[in-house]
């Protein structure tokens, strides 16, 4: 993970400045695992001290303390993504095979909250950050306003699939235990699983919560995408490419 987010965001970096030292923008795409989840119920916030609980959420933050550094010369601007859904995505997909399969998967004995982002306001955030002054070194939450339980999303997801589904509740430790069996065996195949120890920590935390505020009033940041419409356009693209 450092080797895929930090020296790569460094040798940027040092080429931007090097080669090209007027340039107008340098945008990093960090993710809101970089600061971590919501400790208190509340959203964090970019005031919220980093409190990475993975080696990826780390090298993420490592990497925006490059580009922090980097501003002592630099316009740098950090978006920090929350969760990004939306057509060609991989890492969703496997949860809306399970909903289409009638399963309707919860994590833990209490409902979760999650920020989710649709992959086209991503978009839309990133050339905002490039044409705003303001956040020539600024660092942004970029999500949706408002906040969604798992159990909305798997609603949501099996009504737009036409299924109806059984909600299956899986206790932390039934996460953790197949998440360590999972990384276990990755060791004996080429491809590491997508389901390790450290992903089941991410998943059993109760909030992944973060507020757009700052990104609404300093650059104009908007959702347009409704869960609903991106869910659905996600799910049409699946399938028109075969992969659902």
């Amino acid at each position: 993970f450092f080797d895929g987010n930090v020296l790569p965001t460094r040798a940027l970096l040092e080429a931007s400045r090097h080669f090209n030292p007027k340039l107008s923008r340098f945008i990093f795409c960090s993710s809101q695992t970089a600061c971590g989840p919501s400790l208190d119920g509340r959203p964090v916030t970019e005031l919220t001290p980093p409190h990475p609980i993975t080696t990826y959420g780390k090298s993420k933050r490592a990497a925006e303390e490059e580009c922090e550094r980097a501003r002592q010369d630099m316009p740098v601007t950090i978006l920090r993504l929350a969760a990004v859904y939306g057509p060609r995505d991989t890492a969703i997909l496997t949860f809306f095979q399970t909903v289409h399969k009638r399963l309707k998967p919860l994590i833990g004995m209490r409902d979760k909250r999650v920020n989710l982002v649709h992959v086209a306001d991503v978009a839309d955030a990133v050339v905002l950050a490039l044409e705003s002054d303001t956040a020539k070194h600024g660092t942004y939450f970029i999500g949706s306003e408002r906040h969604y339980t798992w159990r909305e999303v798997n609603n949501l997801t099996a009504a737009i699939l036409n299924r109806s589904g059984i909600t299956v509740r899986l206790p932390h430790a039934l996460v953790y235990s197949v998440a360590g069996f999972s990384e276990f065996f990755s060791m004996f195949r080429k491809k590491p699983s997508v389901l390790n120890w450290e992903k089941g920590r991410d998943m059993i935390q109760a909030n992944w919560t973060c507020s757009v505020e700052k990104a609404m009033s300093e650059i104009g940041y908007r959702q347009k995408v409704s869960l609903e419409h991106g869910i659905k356009q996600t799910i049409e693209w699946y399938r028109r490419e075969g992969w659902m």
